[in-house]
């Protein structure tokens, strides 16, 4: 005779919850931070500051491949952060690219001002590094988990071979 109880679905249970891990990344985006100077006639300024940074895939010239504007950008001492995401479109026609800052006073509504010299854009990002490094991270803490649960898994089947024999005992 076979003994019935409502331990062994619970076992199971607990085996199959703790031996499934599923890992989800977000997708990365196209979106980066650009910093910038702004020193017109080699003076760091402070205030508030219209941008727009304007993408070429070339360093002179041309034409602009995608514009963004960014409003009532902070300066300080010369120093602007602004975030950009030009889509994943553009990247994909040239292998090297350009940026050309223009700027005006964040009150003003008159005609932007080219800052001189495109900076060159580098394939790799300091964002990019850092979002890399921190999946390597977590995939390694997900891999480690996984090793926990495995090995929980196994002591999970020990005992529920254990308790089955000690039920067909009884049973007996």
């Amino acid at each position: 005779m076979r003994h019935s109880s409502g331990f062994r679905p619970s076992l199971l249970l607990l085996a199959l919850v703790f031996s499934v891990t599923t890992v989800h990344a977000a997708p990365l985006g196209t979106a980066f931070t650009h910093k910038g100077e702004y020193k017109p006639g080699g003076t760091a300024v402070t205030g508030i500051y219209d941008f727009q940074i304007v993408l070429f895939n070339v360093a002179t010239v041309g034409t602009a491949i995608s514009t963004v504007t960014r409003d009532n950008v902070v300066v300080t001492q010369g120093n602007f952060t602004v975030e950009i995401d030009y889509t994943a479109a553009p990247f994909a026609t040239a292998t090297q690219y350009w940026l050309e800052t223009r700027v005006r006073a964040g009150t003003s509504t008159g005609a932007f001002t080219v800052v001189p010299v495109r900076q060159k854009l580098n394939a790799k990002s300091a964002k990019l590094e850092a979002e890399n490094t921190a999946i390597k991270a977590r995939v390694a803490a997900l891999e480690k988990q996984t090793a926990t649960h495995a090995r929980t898994q196994t002591r999970l089947e020990a005992l529920e071979a254990r308790f089955e024999r000690m039920f067909q005992a009884r049973a007996e």
